[in-house]
């Protein structure tokens, strides 16, 4: 009779551990579902991206005539770092979001920053040279080749932190089913 209690014991245990644990992971689940970005989020950020992309490549092509003379290599290393973030942006869309993705995404637009201020000072001493009304529309067009530059950077930021939300809430889930993988 005792063998028959302490077996009931150890089954109602086991299943009512059990159950916690499956409360538990559900719990950790619903937490980490809501501190990571949602889809329509980071589908925001990403079009917003897209945008801040494009008018950088816009801003290049104005641009270009005094950065070739300055960096005859400039302009297609640059309209490529475009091509990339937009590239890495469509994989997100077509394939779903991912930290690596994200990641990615954050250091090609992080890098678009700086192509456009690099050369600020090289392009402007170039612009001076100019007379009248084209040295105008030069430093016109190297203000906003900057500024669409600075809204890549400026994405950037905003995607870091939906990245950093993501891959929290994915060490979070991950933490949870290691720690339930490891009771008995």
């Amino acid at each position: 009779m005792k063998a028959l209690a302490l077996l009931l014991f150890c089954v109602f245990t086991s299943m009512a551990f059990a159950q916690a644990s499956g409360d538990q992971a559900k719990t950790a689940a619903s937490n980490a579902a809501s501190q990571m970005p949602s889809r329509q989020e980071i589908e925001e950020l990403l079009n917003k991206a897209t945008q801040k992309v494009t008018a950088l490549q816009a801003a290049l092509k104005n641009v270009k005539p005094i950065l070739d003379k300055i960096d005859p290599d400039a302009y297609k290393q640059d309209e490529e770092a475009c091509e990339t973030a937009i590239y890495i942006i469509g994989t997100i869309k077509k394939n779903g979001t991912s930290a690596y993705a994200l990641v990615s995404l954050v250091g090609t637009l992080d890098d678009l920053k700086v192509d456009a201020t690099s050369p600020v000072g090289s392009l402007t001493t170039q612009a001076l040279k100019l007379d009248g009304m084209a040295q105008t529309l030069a430093v016109t067009d190297i203000s906003n080749f900057i500024q669409a530059g600075t809204g890549c950077y400026d994405m950037s930021e905003l995607l870091l932190h939906a990245t950093l939300r993501y891959i929290s809430a994915e060490e979070s889930l991950l933490n949870e089913i290691m720690a339930a993988a490891k009771q008995p």
